[in-house]
């Protein structure tokens, strides 16, 4: 298995390359109530980045409760703006050099891209964890679903055909390449590691245990394993499933379980 690079390694890297300041624009921070994987990868990378002594920038829309600015692992936060006007005004606030000078810019694409292609000079790279594509109708209403599946799909891949990639999974390549038409020899696969926290045990269960991780919301599909599941331990009653989480779709996966009389 692959070993990650030492701090020492990265920090040589980004000598190598002339590399001491980078901005990172996302969508949302890691304290926003509703951040999720993307927003823990981001930031354990940024940490790792700053350990290494690169001067680190990321800008986000405004999370409630948190202030516009903070640092968090050594690097700063600038968290402003709604969730939609946080495109426009990034743009301009990289425009206008109002989060100060970089040596390079990392996009998070999330659904809506900054279009860094359109406007940024210098080196760049955009990360996509994975296509939102039958998501928008799951999380928006049909209009703005519409909306954000064309642009997504249509208009904003072809400014992206000479931007280096970085995505987590070779499905999630996959899909880059397919579906939004990105260029295969610029997307490349970055394994996001395991949590030293993380210790599996060494014994298996006695009888079929299921454990599924992630957040509670409807394009994570918890009610199709339900459901699924259900149909399983109707053949092998022992099989148990647990779902490790939160969201605001909690409520309902509960009221799922009850009705199949799924309980524990």
């Amino acid at each position: 298995m692959p070993t990650a690079p030492s701090i020492g390694d990265i920090s040589a890297l980004a000598q190598d390359a002339g590399i001491e300041r980078v901005h990172v624009l996302a969508w949302r921070d890691l304290v926003d109530i509703e951040a999720g994987g993307s927003e823990l990868h981001a930031a354990r990378v940024l940490a790792l980045w700053a350990e290494a002594g690169i001067d680190i920038t990321m800008r986000t829309s405004y999370a409630q409760g948190h202030p516009y600015t903070g640092t968090r692992d050594g690097y700063r936060i600038v968290r402003k703006h709604g969730r939609f006007m946080v495109f426009p005004t990034t743009v301009v606030s990289e425009l206008l050099g109002s989060l100060g000078p970089r040596d390079g810019i990392i996009e998070i694409w999330n659904g809506v891209p900054f279009l860094t292609p359109v406007w940024a000079r210098g080196p760049r790279s955009t990360w996509i964890h994975h296509v939102h594509r039958d998501m928008w109708e799951m999380v928006l209403e049909p209009g703005l679903a519409k909306a954000g599946k064309f642009f997504e799909h249509r208009i904003a891949p072809p400014l992206y055909r000479r931007t280096p990639i970085v995505t987590l999974s070779e499905s999630s390549r996959t899909e880059i390449i397919e579906y939004l038409g990105l260029p295969a020899s610029r997307v490349r696969v970055v394994p996001p590691g395991i949590d030293e926290k993380f210790h599996p045990l060494g014994n298996k269960s006695e009888t079929p245990l299921v454990v599924a991780v992630g957040r509670l919301m409807p394009s994570k599909r918890f009610d199709d394993l339900i459901a699924t599941m259900a149909e399983v331990r109707a053949l092998v009653p022992t099989t148990e499933l647990v779902i490790v989480g939160d969201g605001y779709e909690r409520p309902a996966l509960e009221a799922q379980i009850a009705s199949l009389g799924a309980q524990s």
